[in-house]
């Protein structure tokens, strides 16, 4: 019961460290008043969370388990810290240049918001997953990856909600039918995967695949920018012609 213990309070450790770039990024555009890229970017860590990183964490623990004991090292917590300096300056800078990125790329505040923003942000954290697959230690990936999603879920987004409400932002978890959708679809697949209590490096394919069909639905959709703008009316563009303009 200690060991198990132990394993949850480490994996939540983990996922509340990581999710301080997630919250960072959230208030830099909410004081800019990016609402569209708060509900993206908190959406989009979810999803990573419980598709990417899990994803990934099943597939390399399942191919391939370094029996190595990880050493404690003290230097992490130094590190720990100047890199959360080092993310609210980055943070500012991406937040400010996201809808430039858009119009040049000619890609839609979406997919950067919900897959390439949450890449990048959502790094450290998953190559602390990946590790810890590896050293077939899974449960701890589980803790990492789960525990981050509802961490976001339960705490960041009503967090986010009510310092819009202090600025004041006008602000609300309104998602269109793809957004909930995908958020639908993300939790059945990774119950349905998870729930005889194995991990097998297939699952985390089917994961990932799940993954990579979700970022294909934002990647042709086409977002506009205004944070007023009426969801409902958002459709998706045909994926032949998102091809052949790219």
């Amino acid at each position: 019961m200690f060991y198990i213990f132990l394993i949850t309070v480490g994996g939540l450790l983990n996922a509340t460290c990581g999710n301080v770039t997630e919250l960072i990024i959230a208030i830099f555009a909410l004081s800019s008043n990016k609402i569209v890229v708060v509900k993206y970017s908190l959406l989009g860590s979810i999803l990573s969370n419980i598709l990417l990183v899990l994803g990934t964490s099943l597939l390399c623990g399942g191919i391939a388990n370094l029996k190595v004991e990880q050493k404690y090292d003290r230097s992490g917590i130094a590190w720990l810290v100047g890199m959360t300096v080092f993310i609210v300056v980055l943070s500012e800078y991406v937040v400010d240049t996201i809808e430039d990125a858009s119009d040049s790329w000619g890609l839609s505040v979406s997919f950067l918001s919900i897959i390439l923003l949450l890449i990048v942000g959502n790094a450290a954290e998953h190559a602390g997953a990946i590790v810890f697959a590896f050293k077939n230690k899974i449960d701890i990936s589980l803790a990492v990856a789960l525990g981050s999603a509802t961490q976001i879920a339960m705490f960041v987004v009503p967090l986010c909600v009510i310092i819009a409400w202090i600025i004041p932002i006008n602000m609300d978890l309104n998602f269109n039918l793809l957004e909930t959708g995908s958020l639908a679809l993300a939790i059945i697949v990774t119950g349905f995967t998870l729930q005889d209590g194995t991990s097998h490096y297939m699952k985390g394919v089917v994961l990932l695949l799940c993954y990579i069909v979700i970022g294909a639905c934002f990647f042709v959709q086409r977002t506009p920018f205004n944070n007023q703008a009426d969801v409902t009316n958002i459709t998706l563009k045909p994926a032949t012609n998102a091809v052949l303009s790219a």
